[in-house]
């Protein structure tokens, strides 16, 4: 959650800039905009990339609740691995399929979080490893 809620803060940034760019700096080509631009950039990677990390990250643990998160578990891999290749400049005709990719996982997790399917296995996990350990 601390990834995905840094993704959303840099990504924010990125609109910000690309924001100022289209308001303030739109009349204007020079250096300043040049410098907004760049941070539009490096933020909407670094933003897309954090949110592929903590995909790769949650994951693993979709996989040990199991129930309909083990389902979603490769799904989260594959798009999270996928969203480091927004490095690579070669890459370019992908971005939008994974970044639509990533787009339908939010959804599908969002509705499962709606619904409480993901949180009645996550507690039944940590009941079970509580009860182990005592």
């Amino acid at each position: 959650p601390i990834l995905l809620g840094a993704s959303g803060a840099v990504t924010l940034v990125s609109g910000g800039c690309a924001l100022a760019l289209a308001v303030v700096f739109a009349p204007d080509v020079g250096a300043m905009s040049e410098s907004v631009n760049f941070a539009r950039w490096f933020a909407g990677k670094l933003g897309f990339a954090t949110a592929g990390l903590a995909l790769i990250i949650a994951a693993r643990y979709q996989w040990t609740v199991g129930g309909q998160l083990r389902i979603v578990a490769p799904f989260s891999a594959l798009a999270g691995v996928a969203m480091q290749f927004i490095w690579v400049d070669s890459a370019t005709v992908l971005h939008p399929i994974i970044g639509m990719a990533f787009f339908i996982w939010l959804i599908a997790v969002g509705a499962m979080l709606a619904t409480g399917r993901t949180e009645r296995p996550f507690i039944r996990l940590l009941s079970a490893s509580e009860g182990g350990a005592r």
